[in-house]
């Protein structure tokens, strides 16, 4: 039984203002070159998503976020900041990494004030978001479930609010992704330090092409 805290529920709320309805997280751009037409295309890219991308990356960095906080190790978590922001490809991702870990921390330094923790990992929502779990009290397997719903429910937000896919069918195609979901948390947790790899090519290439576009309702 794992051991999730309300606290943590907060952070994976759409309304928790940590800037995250102003990323689309390559999902815009994907819509624009149709390859996002509806649900189902939704659930095919968002499934090559989690599959290629997700565990090496966004999960294993949480999750070894959490084992740092949990040895109250702080040169670890700055360390894992610097190596999470040199994994983002682009220069808008790489800053949006920065500048949502800094909404982020202000929503969570109101949960759990003057922790120095929180101030090493405010570089990255990422490191931020596994620092926190432990610090609110949550389990590192929670912590790391609740990253990967957190990442995957923006981008499907992101679908409905371009108007590609409408709140039912968004609800729908995270539920039909709660297996590769769960998966990835376990094979994120066979990642060590340093075995970052991962790549989602079209993902990638959304995220590249977006970053030149003079216009767009996302920053990412």
């Amino acid at each position: 039984m794992t051991d999730l805290p309300f606290a943590l529920l907060q952070l994976t709320d759409s309304a928790c203002p940590t800037g995250g309805f102003a990323h689309s997280h390559g999902v815009e751009e994907l819509v624009r070159s149709g390859r996002v037409t509806d649900a189902d295309s939704l659930l095919a890219a968002l499934t090559e998503y989690v599959v290629e991308s997700l565990p090496g990356r966004d999960l294993a960095f949480a999750g070894l976020a959490w084992d740092a906080a949990a040895a109250d190790d702080v040169p670890r978590v700055r360390s894992l900041v610097d190596e999470r922001v040199a994994t983002r490809l682009t220069r808008a991702t790489r800053e949006a990494e920065g500048q949502r870990g800094l909404a982020l921390r202000r929503v969570v330094a109101a949960l759990h004030p003057g922790d120095p923790l929180l101030d090493a990992a405010a570089g990255s929502s990422t490191v931020l978001f596994g620092v926190a779990g432990r610090l609110l009290g949550a389990d590192r397997r929670s912590t790391v479930r609740a990253a990967a719903f957190s990442q995957v429910s923006a981008m499907a937000q992101a679908a409905v609010r371009i108007g590609r896919v409408g709140p039912t069918g968004a609800q729908h195609v995270l539920g039909r992704l709660a297996g590769p979901l769960d998966r990835a948390v376990a094979e994120s947790e066979e990642r060590t330090h340093g075995d970052w790899h991962g790549f989602a090519p079209s993902w990638e290439l959304a995220q590249s092409r977006h970053e030149h576009r003079t216009s767009g309702m996302f920053i990412t």
